[in-house]
């Protein structure tokens, strides 16, 4: 976050979005995608962190 602050990320998990609660890293520009998801939601998450 230091070298590239405006870098976009999507994070990936097999847990929930509620396991972490709200205690976890605060990212900017990041968004979370949890498992399963299709590819079109993949796609989505991308293409919104691109934009």
């Amino acid at each position: 976050m230091e070298t590239r602050p405006d870098v976009r990320v999507v994070f990936v998990s097999g847990y929930t979005e509620g396991a972490f609660g709200d205690s976890g890293p605060q990212v900017p520009n990041s968004t979370f995608l949890p498992k399963p998801f299709s590819l079109t939601q993949l796609t989505e998450a991308v293409f919104q962190q691109m934009n």
